[in-house]
């Protein structure tokens, strides 16, 4: 009898076991051959931080976590090739309260860190202004095997020549000081698409079956996203308040048929009790104008301002509009998540696919305080406003059979956190869990600051 139940037990757990494995996806038409990163100014800032020119380490802290994800991945995909962006010029900070400027460009200092690993390609990037850390907005967007695309409109700040090219630059230009990557990147041609799309990296998502998603996307472009493998498009409505409305920041493809989605249970949200100051300065014809939005930025303090009255540090509140009273803003929306949770799944359902929920930690609200600075360095105007941070955990990567999925010390609990990690576990062999609290703050977590390119089998 003991006997029995005990092969009847080792059958249930073989079973759930073999269960398990089932739901695990395997890459089903790609590979990922190289990811690229755009270091920014990030490993200076740490270099600028550990020689003492930066004191506040909340200046500094979303870059530290920058470098220390570019480490994790690096180690943890031996067989991928890291392209790594960074400027050449040395980081220089002329302002009120900082002056200086660092002995070595980013390049050096990406290039002297990771000189002792055979995966990693640095290359210097050409234009400062596009090759911003979100990488997976502006890079080459890997079409097929030999070919990418960028999927920004040409006349959008002339980013196309930088963008869709610059991974393959030293193969058209010569005279580029890029180094030789023809060997990593070999037989890889450029496609411009069509003048009148924009489409960021973030809200696109696409499957072996060319199901395309995207969020707060205009529907008059959707002929152009069959050049970049679109047989049909299935469009969702943005997260309320969320700034970047991207799609990564509350669906993934897991599968041709398993979508993850972020299921919100309530509407509640975290509020950090000290506002974020940003400084504007203006001239004389913008004050009369009252043209505040064309004043010139010159420096913020995130999370140095005043305490804001009646609200404790990281306080639940239920209801929206007692949040918004308290910062005294009248005019408020009354965001509704767990709808648009809903309605998401709903969607999906419809559709035929397999929805995977994972519940996502309640959005963060900060209090913005925008104040307008005359030539004395005097306040003539005061702006203020309520934003929200949306920490996810569908901003992850997949990269073939692993995935590198956000986790939050801070900002979540540690059974969420927890819980996310079993969830992925369902479906992947490896689950590479990664803290990214602080570049959550600025808008975006592991699928932001990555783009990966595929081979084709």
């Amino acid at each position: 009898m003991l006997l029995n139940k005990l092969y009847l037990l080792l059958f249930i757990s073989c079973q759930l076991l073999a269960q398990e494995y089932k739901d695990r996806i395997k890459p089903e038409f790609q590979e990922t051959s190289h990811i690229i990163l755009s270091s920014h100014i990030s490993m200076s800032a740490m270099r600028a931080y550990e020689q003492g020119k930066i004191k506040d380490y909340q200046h500094v802290a979303a870059s530290i976590e920058k470098i220390s994800m570019y480490d994790k991945l690096i180690q943890s995909f031996p067989n991928v090739k890291f392209i790594i962006y960074s400027s050449n010029n040395p980081l220089t900070i002329n302002s009120k309260n900082l002056n200086f400027k660092m002995d070595k460009s980013e390049y050096d200092y990406v290039k002297e860190r990771y000189a002792n690993y055979n995966n990693v390609i640095t290359i210097k990037s050409l234009n400062n202004e596009y090759a911003t850390s979100w990488v997976r907005d502006w890079g080459p967007f890997s079409i097929s095997k030999n070919k990418i695309a960028n999927l920004q409109q040409k006349d959008n700040s002339k980013r196309v020549e930088y963008i869709a090219n610059e991974a393959i630059r030293c193969k058209q230009d010569p005279s580029s000081d890029l180094p030789n990557i023809n060997l990593e990147l070999e037989n890889i041609t450029s496609a411009i698409l069509d003048e009148e799309l924009y489409l960021e990296g973030g809200n696109f998502m696409i499957n072996s079956d060319g199901v395309c998603m995207s969020a707060d996307f205009d529907p008059s472009n959707i002929k152009s996203l069959t050049k970049i493998g679109c047989k049909s498009v299935v469009l969702f409505n943005p997260l309320p308040s969320e700034e970047t409305r991207h799609i990564d920041i509350f669906a993934k493809f897991l599968a041709n048929n398993k979508v993850l989605i972020s299921k919100y249970e309530s509407n509640m949200v975290r509020v950090k009790d000290e506002a974020n100051y940003t400084y504007f300065y203006c001239n004389e014809e913008q004050i009369q104008a009252e043209d505040w939005e064309n004043c010139e930025f010159t420096r913020s303090a995130p999370g140095q301002g005043l305490k804001i009255k009646n609200i404790q540090s990281n306080q639940v509140y239920t209801s929206q509009k007692e949040l918004f009273q308290n910062y005294s803003i009248n005019n408020f929306y009354q965001n509704d998540w767990v709808k648009h949770s809903e309605d998401t799944k709903d969607k999906l359902e419809k559709l035929g696919f397999k929805v995977i929920e994972i519940k996502a930690p309640q959005p963060v609200a900060s209090f913005e305080v925008y104040e307008y600075l005359n030539s004395k360095g005097e306040v003539v105007h005061t702006g203020k406003e309520v934003s929200y941070t949306f920490p996810t955990y569908t901003n992850s990567l997949i990269t073939n059979n692993s995935v590198s999925i956000p986790q939050y010390s801070k900002l979540a609990s540690k059974e969420l956190n927890e819980s996310a990690i079993k969830t992925y576990r369902k479906y992947f062999e490896k689950v590479i869990p990664i803290n990214t609290d602080q570049n959550i703050l600025q808008g975006g977590s592991i699928h932001c600051l990555t783009m990966d390119m595929h081979m084709s089998k």
